[in-house]
């Protein structure tokens, strides 16, 4: 037997979830846009909207290879 390794990125991983697991990451992201534009102020609303930019364009990732059979 051989040992084939595949070696991936980091940020790899995390984008191969959200895609798999899409409505999960399409409820935080939009939980976490809620939270930062109508319940948080100052920094934290800069680092709420920051995390859920990418976690909405992850889900529609997600949402793109669902509908096209991928």
């Amino acid at each position: 037997m051989s040992d084939i390794g595949i070696e991936l990125p980091a940020w790899v991983i995390p984008v191969m979830f959200g895609v798999i697991y899409w409505p999960l990451t399409l409820f935080f992201g939009c939980l976490s846009l809620y939270v930062g534009v109508l319940r948080v102020r100052g920094f934290a609303r800069i680092v709420f909207i920051a995390l859920a930019l990418p976690l909405i364009a992850d889900a529609g990732l997600g949402i793109y290879y669902a509908i096209a059979g991928y």
